[in-house]
């Protein structure tokens, strides 16, 4: 398991303000992402400052957990639990969609001969 990667400063804005848009305009979920983005490209430096300070904040968890990981083969998880007793979310590839990478794969170099 590796860390999460940190959220941008818009990632922090729209998570906190989407939800607000959605009730107080009474929009879709697309439409109050569409909102959020007119919005935070109206920010001042100032306004903005507020999610760039998260998002700074985020990068020092970030490279924090990534020394942590280079030095003891895990890391501290924001609930306190060590990465290493968690299980991956990767998820294992269907016998149907590594067939279809293959028959893909198989194609491409044909078309690359010809």
């Amino acid at each position: 398991m590796v860390p999460k990667k940190p959220l941008s400063a818009y990632l922090f804005y729209t998570t906190k303000n989407v939800n607000l848009l959605k009730e107080k305009e009474g929009c879709t979920h697309p439409e109050a992402m569409k909102k959020c983005g007119e919005l935070w490209n109206k920010l001042t430096p100032e306004e903005r400052k507020e999610y760039e300070d998260a998002h700074d904040k985020d990068v020092v968890r970030y490279q924090g957990q990534i020394s942590e990981l280079d030095k003891n083969g895990f890391f501290v998880m924001a609930d306190g639990t060590k990465s290493s007793e968690h299980q991956s979310k990767l998820k294992k590839r269907s016998k149907k969609d590594a067939a279809a990478g293959e028959k893909a794969a198989k194609k491409q170099k044909k078309e690359d001969k010809q």
